[in-house]
């Protein structure tokens, strides 16, 4: 068995060339021409990840490079050994090297540039120093970018890496045309409203959040509707008993709202969108509410109650819990090159054609 201690390096064997970690400070330590090993949860998938130091290899080059690192760890992994090592989630096949690719291309442009890979760690002011955020990664990374650079004002360029791709500009083959555009100012600024929520608990505040697509308020895993006392500008619109109460922006029109029958909205609008889900003998037509519009959702349960913010926000929720949502001060900036029209086209040709459905039927196409 061989054995990977935390941030420690291998020994002659592998000639110092993988070194191991579990922490930001260990991946910025890796020498030139290194690679991070990573191991993820079960089935265990193995991957070998440029660590962006050694900039002088190109694509094809890092391949042949990597080549004999990756042929001895798969000699040892079919021999029988171990690592016993769990890093980061990444796989093989999740490997993407093309932010190098653009990171040298900006570079030959002399334009600055740095690579990271949780956009979460960074503040506003750490955005506020970028004219421009290039974005990898599918839907969920676009929405993740949208909150984080939204109060900072800096626009994001979203490469589409994921299966939908509903908010990206871009597709990865054809990066090096748009960047060109892109550099030489032949593109528009899309501006999409975040929503803003606060969570109280009578006197007691303990959560506000902005999000890009929605904020749900909804049962837990018990399967038994919540009463949702809903007001809009402080007057009773309903007392809602569902599953739950989806409050969208029109970007969410497209996303959780839109997978329950609600209404799909331009981008550009600055309406919220209240949808129920699941209402049992109640108000059951989604409905779009005037710009400048507060909604307020009191929770009413016995059980298991949770808030969510674009799917990756969970709070739980007791009884007489008040959440207020509202238009962020915020917008979230997409850089387009298409012309505005674009958002018809994108969804006439999703619709339908989910990938995401196709890729779960068939995980190895």
């Amino acid at each position: 068995m061989i054995h990977f201690g935390k941030g420690e390096r291998l020994g002659e064997w592998w000639k110092d060339q993988i070194i191991c970690g579990d922490s930001r400070e260990v991946l910025q330590a890796l020498p030139a021409g290194s690679v991070h090993l990573a191991i993820t949860s079960p089935p265990y998938n193995v991957g070998l990840e440029y660590d962006g130091h050694n900039d002088s290899l190109g694509y094809e080059e890092y391949l042949a490079w990597l080549r004999p690192i990756w042929a001895e760890l798969h000699r040892v992994l079919v021999s029988g050994g171990r690592f016993a090592l769990n890093i980061c989630p990444t796989s093989i096949k999740d490997f993407k090297p093309v932010h190098y690719d653009m990171a040298r291309q900006l570079r030959d442009w002399r334009i600055d540039s740095e690579v990271q890979v949780d956009a979460e760690q960074f503040t506003t002011a750490d955005f506020a120093r970028y004219n421009l955020v290039v974005a990898l990664g599918g839907d969920g990374w676009m929405l993740r970018a949208g909150r984080a650079t939204a109060e900072a004002g800096v626009p994001v360029l979203g490469v589409n890496l994921g299966r939908l791709g509903f908010l990206a500009e871009v597709q990865p083959e054809e990066w090096r045309g748009v960047f060109e555009r892109v550099r030489d100012g032949d593109y528009w600024i899309e501006q999409r409203m975040l929503l803003h929520a606060d969570l109280w608990r009578d006197d007691q505040h303990l959560l506000g959040v902005d999000v890009l697509n929605e904020i749900v308020v909804t049962r837990g895993a018990v399967v038994r509707p919540v009463r949702l006392e809903t007001y809009i500008d402080g007057g009773l619109l309903t007392t809602y008993v569902a599953d739950g109460l989806i409050i969208a922006t029109p970007t969410g029109s497209t996303a959780y709202a839109l997978a329950v029958g609600g209404p799909i909205l331009p981008p550009e609008l600055k309406n919220i969108l209240l949808v129920p889900v699941g209402p049992h003998l109640s108000m059951e037509r989604a409905i779009v509410l005037a710009r400048g519009s507060t909604v307020t959702v009191v929770a009413r349960t016995e059980h298991q109650a949770v808030l969510s913010g674009d799917g990756a926000i969970e709070e739980p929720l007791q009884d007489g819990d008040r959440v207020i949502i509202e238009a962020s001060p915020h917008v979230a900036r997409f850089v387009r090159v298409q012309d505005p029209g674009y958002f018809y086209r994108t969804l006439m040709a999703r619709m339908g054609q989910n990938p995401a459905a196709k890729w779960a039927a068939n995980p190895n196409e």
